[in-house]
């Protein structure tokens, strides 16, 4: 009995996830096959959907679709390019109408007698008054103060279309290493649905020897306990992915119980980093950073708008009007053209507090954007570190597979040969359990990496290791695009790398081919959208 929980542990153990809140399905009503990824609808009575099969680069233009954090993202863009015409709006002319009506007394009037010797009555405040007109006005100089204010607007439009990108360059990292953890998590299913075809075989070979009298009725029993706990892994990792999947399901914004199959990525390839030029290659294209940069740029404007309150304003107005007839008034329309000027004399100070508050935001922002490079550089070199640490963990992981697969075959020949006990056989494959679960952590774990190293460097991985990672993004005012960003056909269709470029050596990761499919809905993949914020994905082998 140890020796079975033994195994189970071991899978638990290489995908910690898996054994938590796993429930155990009935007898006889799971059918499906290991490394299915179709989840069930709760009730019989609904009707079964057509499983939508994704590629992860489909994935990807799904989540830029309809990833919550991307259309907040878009609206932030929509209200910053609507703030630039406002600024733009305060410097054309404005026309206002005007009407007036009120109601005044005590009424006072006079008699007068004319030549004629006709007397009049002249009235000075009538009852009642009214009043229509027209004002137009243009500002002709305000001191610079509507020029700063829509290069406020623009840098601030630019930011939110950096900001956009990167956080749309932040969920296709997060999508791709969430469906890679789903691959993950499907492989390791296959792992432990090997480790119960194999203590369903051990079970028959003790079966066998205790008919033949060779060996102690024990031993079935302790190989069907073996059998009972080696199922308990599968469902345990079953359970994980579909705990992984209904995540991924989240992030793409798709109903969690719309069942959906994903299609494994294809072999990738080993690469080598230069970790000096991966970080200049972040510091030119990280979006982030370009945000912060004109984050600087407005604090700088703050500083020049603050100044500029205590500078003369110059307007030019116009005024068409009519009033009532009684009293003084006028008795038509008049019109009136002439230039208003104003200037501050005097505001205690509030000016120069202005400047001050605004001078000390600049120094914190310019902290904030060196602290960002800091913070930048560190994350690429984690990165490298990390790949780097992942490759050799996978020639580690492969020489641990060889020696237990070696190990389980000469404990199953000693077996059958009735020269070693049952404990031997569940030591060798505990053994070749944890081993193969090693070498499918370690390589998603590679992969993993060079996700992490592509979206910390802001730029495909193929173009940076073809040398063209030092050039930044040009960044047109409400066009900010990311750094490298382009759609997927475009990173199938690259040219191979340079003839001096690192020798990587190819690994097999992921061997579950499976036919091809049209993107999530029918819908072809979303080139454009990948275009406008997504890095391209990873290399590809050639």
């Amino acid at each position: 009995m140890r020796a079975g929980l033994a195994v189970c542990a071991a899978v638990l153990m290489c995908f910690p996830a898996a054994g938590q809140n796993a429930p155990a399905r009935p007898p006889g009503k799971d059918a499906r096959p290991p490394g299915s990824q179709t989840l069930a609808l709760p009730s019989g009575d609904q009707p079964a959907q057509e499983a939508m099969l994704l590629t992860i680069d489909e994935a990807v233009a799904l989540a830029l679709r309809q990833n919550r954090n991307v259309l907040q993202a878009e609206e932030a863009v929509a209200a910053a390019r609507a703030a630039l015409d406002q600024a733009r709006a305060l410097q054309g002319w404005t026309l206002a109408g005007s009407a007036r009506v009120a109601a005044m007394g005590p009424t006072s009037s006079f008699r007068m007698q004319l030549p004629t010797g006709a007397p009049i009555e002249i009235t000075l405040t009538p009852n009642t008054a009214w009043q229509l007109g027209l004002t137009a006005t243009q500002p002709l100089y305000h001191g610079g103060k509507l020029y700063l204010q829509e290069l406020m607007a623009r840098l601030g439009l630019d930011r939110a279309t950096l900001e956009r990108d990167a956080t749309a360059r932040q969920v296709a990292r997060d999508v791709r290493q969430l469906f890679l953890t789903v691959v993950q998590a499907q492989q390791l299913e296959q792992v432990a649905a090997e480790n119960v075809s194999r203590a369903a075989r051990h079970l028959q070979d003790a079966r066998a020897r205790v008919e033949a009298g060779v060996a102690p009725g024990f031993d079935v029993v302790q190989a069907e306990a073996q059998v009972a706990n080696a199922n308990d892994g599968l469902v345990a990792a079953r359970a994980a992915v579909e705990k992984a999947l209904g995540a991924l399901k989240t992030l793409l914004a798709v109903d969690v119980l719309k069942p959906v199959r994903l299609q494994p990525p294809s072999a990738e390839e080993y690469i080598e980093v230069d970790e000096a030029g991966a970080i200049r290659a972040a510091l030119a294209h990280r979006p982030e950073l370009a945000a912060i940069e004109r984050a600087v740029r407005m604090a700088e404007t703050s500083v020049r708008l603050a100044q500029a309150t205590s500078k003369p304003s110059i307007d030019l107005f116009a005024q068409y009007q009519k009033q009532s007839t009684e009293g003084f008034g006028g008795h038509d329309w008049n019109w009136t053209l002439g230039v208003q000027a104003s200037k501050l004399i005097f505001d205690h100070g509030l000016t120069r507090a202005s400047v001050q508050q605004a001078e000390a935001e600049l120094r914190r922002v310019r902290e904030m954007q060196r602290q960002a490079q800091e913070a930048v550089a560190l994350e690429v070199y984690q990165a490298c570190v990390s790949l780097r640490e992942a490759g050799e963990k996978i020639a580690a992981a492969e020489k641990g597979v060889l020696q237990a697969e070696e190990a389980m075959r000469i404990a199953d020949l000693r077996y059958q040969e009735g020269v070693s006990t049952p404990v031997e056989v569940t030591d060798a494959r505990t053994a070749l359990v944890s081993a193969r679960a090693n070498l499918v952590n370690a390589r998603f774990a590679y992969e993993q990496a060079k996700i992490a190293l592509q979206y910390a460097i802001g730029m495909p991985l193929e173009e940076f290791l073809q040398g063209r990672g030092e050039a930044g993004p040009a960044v047109e005012q409400g066009e900010a695009a990311p750094a490298g960003a382009e759609d997927v056909a475009t990173a199938r269709e690259a040219p191979k790398p340079a003839p001096d470029a690192p020798q990587r050596r190819p690994s097999a990761h992921f061997q579950q081919p499976q036919e091809h499919s049209l993107a999530a809905g029918g819908e072809a993949t979303d080139a454009q959208a990948l275009r406008r914020y997504v890095t391209a994905s990873s290399v590809r082998a050639r």
